[in-house]
């Protein structure tokens, strides 16, 4: 962030609160409306469907642990 002349950054998008709008629907609709969110909650999502993958398929072979 460049900071402006006196020591301060001002955005007009945070000045008429679309900043907030936006963050209040992202949390609403689950989604993360940011390019690098999506991207993070895809990765978790895709990670979390691997592990279940490979205990469900554990469970199938009958691995056990001991």
């Amino acid at each position: 962030m460049k900071l402006g002349q006196f020591g301060f950054s001002w955005s007009w998008k945070r000045a008429i609160g679309l900043s907030a709008f936006k963050a209040k629907i992202s949390r609403k609709i689950g989604v993360p409306l940011s390019r690098s969110g999506r991207q993070a909650k895809l990765g978790r999502m895709s990670e979390s469907a691997i592990i279940r993958f490979f205990r469900w398929f554990g469970s199938l072979v009958g691995v056990t642990k001991k």
